[in-house]
């Protein structure tokens, strides 16, 4: 949390966890401005979201960017600014809320690489809920299988992708393993939806 003078963005009041946050002693953080602890590269996108919220009466300052902590490692913060105004509307003063969301932020870019390499993966990778409906197969292993789009993943169970001489074993020994330790693998056959020729596959199944 903290207090600020709104036309300077200037700090008047911190607490610990900010300071925490940032890296700075309390006394080092007042009189130094937002603007100024903002990343370089988020500052005039900033700059004009602080100046669109403070110009209009019914507007808080709301935002996802970064600041330059201290040793000057980035951290990803959600701010939320609410306006102290005078009698005609002028900021006296703004009271925000700053929350550390860099965990978040990371797992965010790590999720988009990881969906952009099973994208291209070479390997059948897919994802069904655990009654066995198809959520997610990627482009190689529709491609194996023969199918053509994500609605006739959705459309099929993970049996059906299976051969059927197969059904036996998948019920009494894969499935039971699934379900109670959380993974299976070894060689198995899925068949292929046009032809129905069987594919020899390794196949590794986590829950």
């Amino acid at each position: 949390m903290v207090l600020i003078d709104p036309l300077p963005r200037r700090l008047l009041r911190v607490n610990e966890r900010l300071c925490r946050l940032l890296g700075y002693d309390a006394d080092e953080l007042l009189g130094m401005s937002f603007y100024a602890l903002t990343h370089p590269e988020d500052r005039e996108r900033d700059q004009a979201n602080y100046e669109r919220a403070m110009a209009s009466r019914d507007a808080d300052y709301f935002t996802e960017k970064r600041y330059l902590r201290r040793d000057g490692q980035a951290v990803w913060v959600l701010a939320n600014a609410t306006f102290i105004r005078d009698e005609q509307g002028r900021p006296r003063l703004a009271l925000a809320a700053i929350i550390d969301i860099t965990d978040r932020r990371l797992a965010e870019t790590q999720a988009r690489d990881l969906a952009a390499v099973v994208e291209c993966s070479t390997d059948f990778i897919g994802i069904s809920a655990l009654n066995g409906h198809g959520i997610y197969l990627n482009p190689a292993g529709q491609s194996l299988v023969g199918l053509e789009s994500d609605l006739a993943v959705r459309a099929h169970r993970v049996q059906d992708y299976l051969f059927p001489d197969d059904l036996p074993c998948f019920h009494e020994t894969v499935l039971p393993a699934v379900m109670t330790s959380g993974r299976w693998a070894g060689e198995f056959r899925f068949r292929h939806f046009r032809t129905g020729e069987p594919i020899l596959i390794h196949w590794d199944v986590l829950r």
